[in-house]
């Protein structure tokens, strides 16, 4: 399905998750936010939402106000761009390409149901079914990054302690990740 919907699926996810895992953490310090509410936030807004922040919570360990904040961001946020998305897809991009349209839902969207949520709504206003296809693809080729990144951000938060990563701190984060 992946390469049904085009060869630039997985490389659009890999930048989109890649540049939110590494900008939204940045943009967290440089407005005061704690280090794993960042992180928090740059998982739930760039992998699937809620189902990434709560998978990586527990291994940088996160507070329950830290996971609540980057909750209600991540559905506040994604909530909105379920509304405004279909309008702005319509806008940017020519009818009769269902692909790009779903590509762009797929990965502007946080939450896959949200994602769902709104490719549906751009399939009943415009009359294009196969857009929902094409964004839940796309969206679930970003989950797929969560598998990489809950163990990047469990050493990162790990090597935060102790100045860097080492065997010592990547062992104890895996148990983090697994368990």
């Amino acid at each position: 399905q992946i390469l049904a919907l085009g060869w630039t699926t997985v490389p659009a996810a890999a930048c989109s998750v890649g540049a939110g895992v590494t900008i939204i953490p940045m943009l967290a310090a440089r407005f005061g936010l704690a280090p794993r509410l960042g992180a928090l936030l740059a998982c739930g807004t760039s992998i699937c939402g809620v189902t990434a922040i709560s998978a990586v919570a527990p291994a940088i360990a996160a507070t329950q106000a830290e996971v609540a904040i980057a909750v209600a961001n991540v559905v506040a946020f994604g909530s909105v761009g379920m509304l405004v998305y279909p309008h702005v897809a319509a806008a940017l991009f020519p009818p009769s390409d269902s692909r790009a349209i779903g590509l762009f839902l797929g990965l502007a969207v946080h939450d896959t149901a949200q994602v769902m949520g709104c490719a549906a709504s751009y399939a009943e206003q415009y009359s294009d079914a196969a857009v929902v296809g094409a964004a839940a693809v796309a969206k679930l080729t970003r989950n797929v990054f969560l598998a990489a990144v809950v163990p990047l951000m469990a050493v990162r938060h790990a090597a935060g302690a102790t100045g860097g990563v080492t065997a010592k701190t990547f062992a104890a984060a895996v148990p983090a990740f697994v368990g």
